[in-house]
């Protein structure tokens, strides 16, 4: 895996989660090895780098451990589901200027499942 080349990454798992078929994104989820944790901004473009769009993690979660069963694999049912803010991107966020921005930021934020 891709995630686990880097130094800076202990521990990953990427996983497709969604509540139907045809609403599925690639969720990582990550130890890290060093603190602090690299930016998400640093693991997509890594990952862009190296792989076309739609096999890139819309949502990176930051975990202490991953949940192992008693066989010792990733418990992947006791994955947390990720939040619904904004990631920490290099680009901070701006808000809408007009009510055409301020529509399309909704429809945006619905697809990507973001507050914001």
């Amino acid at each position: 895996m891709a995630l686990l080349e880097l130094a800076t990454i202990k521990e990953a798992v990427v996983v497709a989660q969604g509540d139907r078929p045809d609403e599925q994104r690639l969720v990582a989820y990550l130890v890290p090895a060093t603190q602090p944790a690299p930016t998400v901004s640093e693991l997509q473009r890594m990952l862009n780098e190296r792989f076309p769009h739609y096999m890139v993690p819309s949502a990176f979660v930051f975990l202490d451990a991953l949940p192992i069963t008693p066989n010792g694999k990733v418990d992947r049912l006791a994955l947390p589901v990720p939040g619904r803010a904004r990631p920490e991107l290099e680009v901070g966020f701006m808000a809408p200027r007009t009510r055409v921005e301020d529509m399309l930021m909704g429809f945006w934020a619905e697809a990507l499942v973001l507050d914001q």
